[in-house]
């Protein structure tokens, strides 16, 4: 690999930061934290029957780093937090949950 015609960058990075949440419809709310007769009677967990509504809100944050023409990195970490009836919901074990993700892009 021929570098002499490489010039360093002095800082070549892109940040992000966002909040978003979810909403779901009572059926998706339902097929996914609900707990029918059925259920309940082989899991012993109560029946339960969430409604529409949100179901959580998460926190990102993204950086974007070059380290030359072909290679980059990046990586993104986010909290996401059920809420309302998601989170009341008898299956659920952790309301919070966080997520990393890190790569490494090489350009052709």
């Amino acid at each position: 690999m021929r570098m002499s015609n490489f010039k360093l960058r002095r800082f070549a990075a892109c940040t992000s930061a966002g909040v978003s949440s979810t909403w779901l419809n009572g059926a998706a709310m339902r097929s996914y934290f609900g707990v029918d007769a059925d259920q309940s009677a082989r899991s012993g967990y109560a029946v339960y029957t969430p409604s529409d509504g949100l179901r959580d809100v998460r926190l990102n944050g993204s950086l974007f780093y070059i380290i030359d023409p072909r290679w980059s990195l990046m990586g993104t970490l986010a909290a996401t937090r059920l809420v309302g009836d998601a989170a009341d919901s008898p299956i659920v074990r952790d309301r919070t949950s966080l997520t990393a993700f890190f790569g490494a892009r090489y350009r052709f």
